[in-house]
């Protein structure tokens, strides 16, 4: 067996069957990591010169979870809600006695789960069915959705007058929800190939939509914190910190052009000027003595250690070109 392209390849005889058909074995290991059994439909999508066979199980596996919410604080029953919906299961049921104590706040969480909705709901228990067909999902256009997001916090941020932090911290749910999605889709398309062959995403793509989704919604956390420092500021500590980020939100438009651009020497340099912002931020540290100055700082040098793994996705991700 060889491998061309990242993909494997091997030769197969061709068998006469009948008067009409021809028949050519599957690679077993091919069948077992589609999870298929005798008798399975598969798609047979003719080319010029070529056969494309997909496994027919495109879409999301019935997957069924259970919460407790019984003896559990708000931030807890979040985490586990959201690491269940980017697992993949596609209904969740909250059952116990204190569902109503939590009732208000679990409703307003499932608004932050792309898709969730409440099929049912009685006093002690709620079922939330994800009603996305995951198969029409685009992933590239999910990443520019919350890179037009974060680049509005970045412009607000850095408007002339200071933005109320209720409008940041709104939009930054909205950037959590796409983010949530994007890993729910990677997720499924690394358990399951037929979906990345549906969405027309290999394994390893979907692993760096991944990591450039969460790059992004960590920049719009520390933006949204920044802003944050801004209140109830003097003008002149204000321009101190919009300074920082202006040279940040500047390399930010760098770095999502090369990313767009698929431009891996424009993303090498990048990722050098950025060490060394990063440095001169670091030193800065070491002279600042305002506290709001130096959270300002140190949140925008977590915003370039970002800016470079988005850089390091697109140098590496050039790679898995399908």
């Amino acid at each position: 067996m060889n491998c061309v392209g990242g993909a494997a390849v091997d030769s197969r005889k061709l068998i006469k069957f009948g008067k009409n058909s021809y028949v050519v074995s599957l690679p077993k290991e091919w069948v077992e990591t589609n999870r298929l059994e005798k008798g399975a439909e598969l798609f047979v999508e003719q080319k010029p010169g070529s056969v494309v066979i997909s496994a027919s199980r495109t879409g999301e596996k019935e997957r069924v979870a259970k919460v407790s919410v019984d003896g559990k604080g708000q931030r807890e029953l979040e985490i586990e809600l959201t690491s269940r919906y980017k697992a993949g299961y596609t209904t969740l049921i909250l059952e116990g006695k204190d569902l109503q104590v939590h009732i208000a706040a679990i409703k307003s969480f499932i608004l932050n789960l792309a898709g969730a909705e409440i099929v049912e709901q009685s006093l002690n228990r709620i079922v939330v069915k994800d009603l996305i067909d995951i198969r029409q999902i685009a992933l590239p256009t999910l990443i520019s959705r919350i890179d037009m997001m974060v680049r509005s916090m970045f412009q607000d941020a850095l408007a002339k007058e200071p933005v109320p932090g209720t409008v940041l911290r709104d939009r930054d749910k909205d950037v959590n929800r796409i983010q949530f999605l994007v890993a729910r889709v990677t997720r499924n398309v690394l358990e399951n190939p037929a979906i990345g062959n549906a969405l027309d995403v290999s394994a390893v793509q979907a692993y760096y939509f991944d990591k450039v989704a969460w790059a992004l919604e960590r920049i719009g956390d520390y933006v949204k914190r920044i802003n944050d420092e801004l209140d109830g500021r003097s003008k002149a500590r204000q321009e101190r910190i919009k300074g920082n980020l202006r040279e940040a939100y500047g390399l930010y438009l760098q770095t999502m052009k090369a990313y767009y651009a698929k431009d891996d020497v424009r993303a090498v340099k990048i990722h050098e000027e950025i060490l060394n912002h990063i440095g001169a931020q670091s030193n800065l540290i070491q002279r600042v003595k305002d506290h709001s100055e130096l959270r300002g700082i140190a949140n925008v040098r977590n915003v370039l250690r970002d800016l470079r793994m988005i850089l390091r996705a697109t140098i590496e991700g050039n790679e898995a070109k399908p």
